[in-house]
């Protein structure tokens, strides 16, 4: 089962994918023609409010609204190998 947090809470270099929107459609249809959407993979570039997000290799700043929720679940990097 994955864990959803708010977007905002993404620690520093945090990848995650969004998992749920919720809030007024005309907003959350705002923020899905910036590429902020249901599946997409985001990772946090500087936390804090408003917090810049990495999204397709673009940068934005987002300002987490009391109206709108963008709930992510983390994305698991497995730890890279060595050779021996």
């Amino acid at each position: 089962m994955n864990q959803l947090f708010p977007i905002e809470l993404l620690g520093p270099r945090e990848p995650a994918r969004i998992a749920e929107m919720f809030g007024p459609h005309d907003e959350v249809h705002r923020l899905s023609e910036l590429g902020i959407r249901v599946g997409a993979e985001v990772e946090m570039v500087r936390a804090g409010r408003p917090c810049i997000l990495r999204i397709h290799g673009r940068e934005f700043c987002f300002r987490p609204s009391p109206a709108v929720s963008v709930l992510v679940t983390p994305i698991v990097v497995p730890p890279s190998c060595s050779a021996p």
